[in-house]
């Protein structure tokens, strides 16, 4: 803030000074708002968004669809698509003051028509270590998985997808690793392309989802698996052991 002050007989003559404001000797403290989710669960399409813990007096709430970047004062309706929630407290008399936000996610699971929630089993087994015919090159070693998937209540098509890649909460997207399904009950083995590396670091979290039902689904992690080379790395040197040349000048 800058402060001009000028003499009243001589206008020219003015002094300008700046001046920092003292910092708001307010206190802001507001609580936030606790909320909670109660999922749908199949047959019922419809679950519930609470409030469990309100503003209290001198404050209000506000909700938030879009991280952020818009609020109201109207408590969002559950619906049939994940959406994450934000909410917070804000003073009535200065709404500047606002409480820390608190963060909701819904799961709304996607019941099939004749009302039964889709209900999928996958079991992963691990295949031992591919050398990739190269023993004494550790970097190039793989392993393939067999994946197994049972169902109840699946899709008319009656057939699981291996997925890499996918999202988490709402079982689309990501990388189909067997390409048009595989019929619930029979054993597909992935990897052959050599894309599970064994090295020992990288971990990997697959997905097995109904075909016609992205949202009936089971996580499986994969823990690293270590390299199966053990031959030592071929010598530079050729042949084995290296051979002094000699020159002899006549």
């Amino acid at each position: 803030m800058s402060i001009t002050v000028v003499d009243n007989i001589a206008s020219t003559c003015t002094k300008t000074a700046s001046v920092t404001p003292p910092p708001s000797c307010s206190v802001c403290n507001v609580s936030l708002p606790v909320l909670s989710v109660n999922d749908n669960i199949c047959p019922n399409r419809t679950g519930s968004i609470n409030l469990v813990q309100d503003c209290g007096a001198g404050t209000f709430i506000q909700y938030s669809i879009n991280n952020g970047t818009t609020w109201s004062s109207v408590k969002p309706l559950y619906s049939t698509t994940p959406r994450t929630i934000l909410a917070r407290c804000v003073n009535s008399t200065d709404t500047t003051c606002k409480s820390p936000n608190t963060t909701i996610t819904t799961a709304p699971k996607k019941c099939p028509i004749n009302g039964n929630e889709c209900t999928l089993t996958a079991n992963a087994t691990i295949d031992p270590c591919n050398n990739n015919g190269t023993n004494n090159i550790a970097t190039d070693d793989y392993f393939t998985i067999q994946i197994n998937a049972t169902v109840s209540n699946g899709g008319s098509s009656n057939k699981y997808e291996v997925v890499i890649g996918a999202d988490i909460l709402t079982g689309t997207g990501g990388n189909v690793l067997n390409s048009g399904g595989t019929n619930f009950g029979n054993t597909i083995t992935i990897g052959y392309n050599k894309q599970f590396k064994a090295d020992g670091v990288t971990a990997y979290k697959l997905m097995v989802r109904d075909i016609n039902n992205n949202s009936c689904f089971q996580l499986i992690d994969i823990a690293p698996v270590v390299a199966c080379s053990t031959a030592p790395p071929k010598n530079p040197c050729y042949p084995v052991p290296c051979v002094p040349i000699g020159i002899k000048k006549n």
